[in-house]
């Protein structure tokens, strides 16, 4: 799999229309046992059809704006990640993809970029927690630098278990 077989889109939320990408990311965080952060999405696409977008810049839609970046491979939504910004930090709320489509290279992918994206405009700490059993999410995190910061009990549900709490600095 090549780098430019890879669009990375940006989709600021603000309304979820049933378009067909919207649905797919549905699909994607409920196959992951997530949900989509608002109640509403906008999906504002950036970047060329060929290779991922570098030029996806961060608004300043406030605190509470939840920005979506999905995956595509031959224009097929494979994986979102879901951050907000709260200056000057972020905090990634989910990244999953695809059932079909794990085990290849695209929550790197997406996480890479997220973190580009996010050193390239400021952001000078990233947040996250993960399920305490989700050892592959874990082991990416781990991979791109991340530390634990902290564990919160009875976190998650369905089923209940804890969250940890993972920071990682960036330097822009």
């Amino acid at each position: 799999m090549k780098l430019s077989d890879f669009v990375v889109r940006e989709a600021i939320v603000i309304d979820l229309q049933a378009t067909s990408k919207e649905a797919a990311i549905r699909e994607i965080l409920r196959e992951a046992n997530l949900t989509v952060h608002s109640q509403n999405a906008h999906s504002e696409n950036q970047g060329a059809s060929q290779a991922p977008s570098q030029e996806t810049t961060v608004s300043n839609d406030g605190p509470t704006a939840i920005r979506v970046h999905v995956c595509e491979r031959n224009r097929e939504v494979v994986g979102v990640l879901q951050w907000r910004l709260v200056e000057p930090e972020a905090e990634i709320l989910d990244l999953a993809v695809a059932q079909a489509h794990r085990r290849k290279g695209h929550a790197k992918f997406l996480l890479e970029r997220f973190l580009q994206l996010a050193a390239k405009n400021g952001v000078r700490e990233v947040f996250l927690e993960v399920r305490e059993s989700n050892a592959a999410a874990i082991a990416l995190y781990t991979n791109f630098g991340f530390s634990q910061s902290g564990r919160r009990p009875n976190y998650y549900s369905r089923p209940t278990e804890a969250a940890l709490l993972l920071k990682r600095k960036l330097t822009g």
